[in-house]
């Protein structure tokens, strides 16, 4: 008999195991970057107070006023030279800061997205553990509606993701690096810098006992990049830590104090909460991130189980950045979201381990199917069930930052866009939060910040008052949950008129005030023609050509 025709036939459609293994390679990563872009699409955008002073600052780079806020006050305001630089060259391609950073900011979360996916599946806890993770990233709130709202978060956590990736792989010049990259995004990124130093000196012990020219000389360039951080804003600034960090210590209380125990409860106490979805400012919507704690610990035991040590740079980068929040004791941090936000890749990486580990295991308790397509089905079904319990928190948290935060926003805008109209280009405006009125400024107007962030190191401590009357602003402008009249009124003597629009308190110069009060009403015109996601286009408006002459202030 002819055993060539009593074979079975092939199925020549079904594809070959390799194929199959490379689509589900694919989907790992596509999955979760589909999930932030239809975000994007969907989900509400607030550009917040904080991104708009990155916005000002990078216009005025592009523009070659240099990285200043001010024109011609070199103060170190902007906490992100990284993000300010991409978001300038941005700028210049693109004509149009706001809409490069919303570009800018898709491109690194997707990359981030990616990174994570790759560092799940190089650290042996599978490429499906790192698809989940990547998931839990790109629908936590207090990730994905601080990220959207043009700050530098994304750019911080690639650089954070890929130093731990390179570390794992043991390429250490480039992970010291991205490390120092880190720096350049944020100061704290010294924490993301000096694990990466540590784990590459633990790593190269002995090459360091032989060899330690060798070790010597895979440390420097890193360790150049990082310092040099420190150095141009010591030449440019005369400062190497930014005035907002150097306001917010002197909240920080008494090392050990009563207060400080408080305070570092506070601060640990928002680390956790970032993992479950929430926030003690922002974002306090109920969440699906509980319900998923169980996979928490079930990640912990797969991790020690299968003695996946190369996940330990990521988990030491970040008990180094805990550290550094914690032990400045200072419980003002937990008003600012995107500070708890770098521990999720680790803790997110637990879970998806977790998660794929008990998918796995469930699949092989059914019925017989080939097994890699039980588990493929059990993923899709997981991350559906997660999508329709994770959107409506999200929507919901986004909804609610909308109306809370763009309302405050939008009023900044209308009074920066009508005191340039009606007082002149060279405006100086004092608030507590400078941000979207410095943003929508004419380029020749200049803030006072009630807060310090734009003082000089030499003048951070002077009071309030003095500096108002240092400055003789035009005009003043603060929330009404805010208190700043009172103070100045008593100490001041009544040297501004004050007016009220919507939810903000509006004070003008006594000797102005007679003569722009005719045009107070201008405002409600103004209000809902202001678009905040772009630049404010000055040379395009007429009504400056015919403002009145308003004399500069006096000094």
């Amino acid at each position: 008999m002819d055993t060539k025709h009593n074979k079975t036939p092939r199925n020549v459609c079904a594809p070959a195991p390799e194929t199959c293994a490379y689509y589900t390679r694919i989907l790992c990563y596509m999955v979760p970057i589909a999930v932030l872009l239809c975000a994007r699409w969907l989900v509400p955008i607030v550009i917040c107070d904080d991104a708009y002073i990155t916005f000002k600052v990078a216009a005025n780079t592009a523009a070659g006023r240099g990285m200043v806020f001010n024109p011609g006050e070199n103060t170190y305001v902007a906490t992100s030279p990284m993000w300010v630089v991409v978001l300038a060259a941005g700028r210049l391609l693109i004509g149009d800061v706001v809409l490069a950073a919303k570009i800018l900011g898709a491109v690194f979360e997707i990359l981030l997205a990616v990174s994570i996916v790759e560092l799940g599946a190089r650290t042996h806890l599978g490429r499906s553990g790192g698809m989940f993770a990547a998931l839990l990233l790109v629908t936590n709130p207090v990730f994905l509606l601080t990220s959207f709202s043009g700050m530098e978060l994304p750019l911080y956590l690639l650089f954070i993701v890929l130093t731990a990736l390179y570390l794992a792989e043991r390429k250490h010049t480039v992970a010291i690096l991205l490390g120092a990259c880190a720096v350049w995004v944020r100061l704290d990124g010294f924490a993301v810098f000096g694990v990466a130093v540590a784990v590459t000196l633990w790593h190269e012990r002995r090459q360091l006992r032989q060899r330690p020219a060798r070790v010597i000389i895979t440390v420097i360039p890193g360790t150049a990049l990082a310092l040099g951080s420190v150095i141009f804003a010591a030449v440019f600034f005369e400062t190497w830590v930014p005035m907002s960090v150097q306001a917010k210590t002197l909240t920080a209380p008494a090392f050990l104090s009563p207060e400080w125990f408080d305070g570092a409860g506070v601060t640990a106490g928002e680390f956790v909460k970032a993992v479950l979805g929430k926030s003690g400012h922002a974002y306090t919507g109920a969440t699906a991130f509980p319900a998923a704690a169980v996979f928490f610990v079930i990640g912990i035991i797969v991790i020690i189980v299968r003695k996946s040590a190369v996940i330990i740079p990521l988990v030491l980068i970040t008990i180094a950045y805990i550290t550094v929040f914690t032990l400045s004791g200072s419980a003002y941090t937990r008003h600012f979201p995107w500070y708890f936000v770098p521990v999720l890749p680790a803790a997110y990486l637990i879970y998806g381990a977790g998660i794929a580990s008990a998918l796995t295991a469930v699949s092989r308790r059914l019925p017989s199917f080939p097994e890699r397509g039980k588990t493929g089905a059990l993923c899709a079904c997981a991350v559906m069930c997660w999508l329709a319990v994770a959107a409506r928190p999200l929507y919901h948290d986004a909804q609610a930052l909308r109306y809370n935060a763009e309302e405050r926003e939008r009023v900044y805008a209308t009074a920066a866009v009508w005191a340039g109209t009606h007082i002149g280009h060279d405006v100086v405006i004092a608030s507590d939060e400078i941000g979207t009125i410095g943003f929508f400024l004419p380029q020749e107007g200049a803030m006072e910040d009630m807060f310090g962030l734009l003082c000089r190191k030499e003048t951070l401590n002077m009071p309030l008052v003095q500096r108002i009357e240092e400055k003789r602003p035009h005009c003043i402008i603060f929330r009404m949950r805010s208190h700043p009249k009172k103070t100045i009124d008593k100490h001041m003597l009544g040297p501004y008129q004050w007016y009220r629009y919507r939810l903000m308190h509006f004070g003008l110069r006594s000797d102005l005030a007679a003569r722009l009060e005719p045009f107070l009403p201008d405002l409600h015109r103004i209000y809902p023609t202001v678009n905040m996601d772009q630049e404010y286009n000055w040379s395009s408006s007429r009504a400056i050509q015919t403002a009145p002459k308003i004399p500069p202030p006096s000094r």
